[in-house]
């Protein structure tokens, strides 16, 4: 006999989480739902690949846990977002990107950021290395009045002593200076 469907839920809750670093140009490949990467760099700068999902509905987080004095750089197969930006830059320790697969078309699927802190730069593989001062990482200097909607890490003013940040998913109607 098997887990009562009643207890399934707990169960996979109460499963591992932790999905081991892979160290200095290693693949984190995310087995399940709700798991964390938390990455240790090293005295200079580090990458790592995030394979493409295998399915919608996985839900991870990549964060930055030690900061050895280099950025870690993961580029993503398919992309962060629908821009398709490939990149994302963790600088400091606790520096955060929680992600969700989602289909792009029939067995295809990518990666989708849900949300971020500032210490986590977004760009495309051609993109600058260093991370930006600008307040916004998108790549228009006009207003967009599109109804498409897109994803970007964006510093905002906040009431709190630390700089936050947020991935939007919704359209943009503010100019954005780059």
């Amino acid at each position: 006999m098997g887990t009562p469907a009643s207890r399934l839920h707990h169960d996979l809750y109460k499963g591992p989480k932790l999905l081991k670093d892979p160290g200095n140009a290693g693949i984190i490949r995310p087995g399940m739902d709700l798991q964390i990467c938390e990455m240790v760099s090293g005295a200079s700068g580090e990458t790592r690949t995030l394979a493409r999902p295998t399915k919608p509905g996985i839900r991870l987080v990549l964060r930055m846990k030690t900061d050895g004095g280099g950025d870690i750089v993961v580029t993503a197969t398919g992309g962060f977002n629908v821009a398709g930006e490939t990149q994302a830059t963790f600088a400091d320790a606790s520096d955060f990107l929680s992600l969700i697969s989602v289909t792009v078309s029939a067995g295809l699927h990518r990666w989708e950021a849900l949300e971020g802190n500032l210490g986590t730069v977004i760009a495309s593989a051609s993109a600058s290395s260093s991370p930006s001062t600008s307040p916004s990482a998108s790549a228009s200097g006009s207003p967009s009045a599109s109804p498409s909607p897109s994803a970007s890490v964006s510093a905002s003013p906040s009431a709190s002593p630390s700089p936050s940040a947020s991935v939007s998913a919704s359209p943009s109607t503010s100019p954005s200076a780059t």
